[in-house]
């Protein structure tokens, strides 16, 4: 729990323990309780503190800010350093946790089927 004076000098809220939102309580993103974003540390103020289309919460599941197994990782918007974000992956059926590169980026009319049969009918 981060102290109400730390809190009222930041952008965290002191009646709520996750300000951002993402399912990781302030304290615990501010591990060490001193309003600064150190290394190592997911943002409390930011809920997606790598930038990846995905919560803190979301990459670190059980919020114990270690990356573990089946995580990926919420400092590092690129967990399996394939080259594409650990989101961009997720939303094209990729594995943010496996360097899966080599399998290409999905055609126009893999990334919206609906949109590939209605040019389809034109």
């Amino acid at each position: 729990m981060l102290s109400n004076e730390i809190e009222e000098s930041t952008c965290t809220d002191p009646q709520d323990s996750d300000s951002d939102d993402d399912g990781i309580p302030d304290g615990v993103e501010d591990s060490n309780h001193n309003g600064v974003v150190d290394f190592g540390e997911t943002d409390p103020c930011d809920p997606d503190t790598d930038g990846d289309g995905i919560l803190d919460g979301d990459e670190d599941s059980n919020h114990n800010s270690i990356v573990d197994n089946g995580e990926t990782d919420p400092l590092d918007y690129d967990t399996d350093n394939d080259g594409m974000d650990d989101g961009w992956e997720i939303e094209f059926g990729l594995d943010p946790l496996v360097d899966d590169a080599d399998e290409g980026v999905p055609s126009e009319s893999e990334e919206d089927p609906e949109e590939a049969s209605s040019d389809d009918s034109e």
